[in-house]
């Protein structure tokens, strides 16, 4: 099937295309970027953290 969604950037360049306002619809992308980049690192971290458990028990047990 076709994918109808856009890239943010793509989404932007459109946006700044409107009033020549190419650096705000960069910076906007830019912070949008780091914030989804951020949260997923936060998850990873967690995520890590949880399983690191499972993972240190296991071992524990296996000795």
């Amino acid at each position: 099937m076709y994918n109808r969604s856009k890239d943010i950037t793509a989404v932007g360049k459109i946006a700044a295309s409107y009033g020549y306002n190419y650096v705000e619809a960069y910076i906007d992308v830019f912070v949008v970027y780091i914030i989804v980049c951020t949260l997923a690192q936060i998850g990873f971290q967690l995520c890590e953290k949880h399983f690191g458990r499972y993972r240190q028990s296991a071992q524990s047990v296996g000795k």
